[in-house]
């Protein structure tokens, strides 16, 4: 079987080095591809995804990253070319639509807080005035974009000033068709809970 690791990183990174290997001592044909270099092309009746080289030809793919930041476009586009290779009757791990929700954390709040999963309280806003008000509020937010991964890009905020200057500051770069994303996602914290154990009372 070919299966690959479909990554953006230029460089093969570690956990993906590990995944290739894993491919490879079960027998299978284990290749690195990264997610730019691969086209859709779509004709009545067939869609197919390729690369320079011709038809992408595969069995399975471990969908790794989609890049640090990525344009709404180069998310659309990338998402709908793993959708693509599902069409062709690659198997994912995981599927598209995984990764659609999981990448959209607004979407991935939703569905945990309609689930009844705990979720930290959280406000999503494109209004820089509001966010100074919620820390005027709050006292202390998080401020994260709705796009991404890793907490990259995420702010602690304690001041209502630099609240706002952070929120402006997306604002500015969506108006110049920069990333990251415009919406700013607010959080606050929750208290600290002990994690220690209770102690047993010993035996007689």
């Amino acid at each position: 079987m070919r299966i690959a690791v479909i990554h953006e990183a230029p460089r093969v990174t570690e956990h993906s080095k590990e995944i290739l290997m894993h491919i490879k001592n079960a027998g299978h044909e284990a290749l690195y591809i990264r997610i730019s270099s691969l086209n859709v092309d779509i004709s009545t009746g067939e869609i197919r995804v390729s690369s320079r080289k011709g038809k992408v030809y595969l069995d399975g793919a471990f969908p790794r990253g989609l890049g640090s930041y990525v344009s709404a476009e180069l998310f659309s586009k990338r998402i709908s070319t793993f959708r693509a290779l599902e069409y062709q009757g690659v198997r994912l791990v995981n599927n598209s639509y995984a990764i659609e929700k999981s990448k959209d954390k607004l979407v991935s709040l939703m569905l945990l807080s309609r689930a009844g999963v705990p979720v930290p309280e959280t406000v999503v806003t494109e209004d820089p005035i509001e966010v100074m008000r919620i820390v005027e509020r709050r006292g202390e937010v998080v401020i994260k974009p709705i796009m991404g991964s890793l907490g990259l890009g995420s702010v602690k905020v304690s001041d209502p000033d630099i609240g706002y200057r952070i929120a402006k500051t997306l604002l500015c770069q969506r108006l110049l068709g920069c990333p990251p994303s415009p919406l700013c996602k607010l959080l606050w914290p929750q208290p600290r809970q002990s994690q220690q154990t209770p102690r047993q009372p010993a035996r007689p």
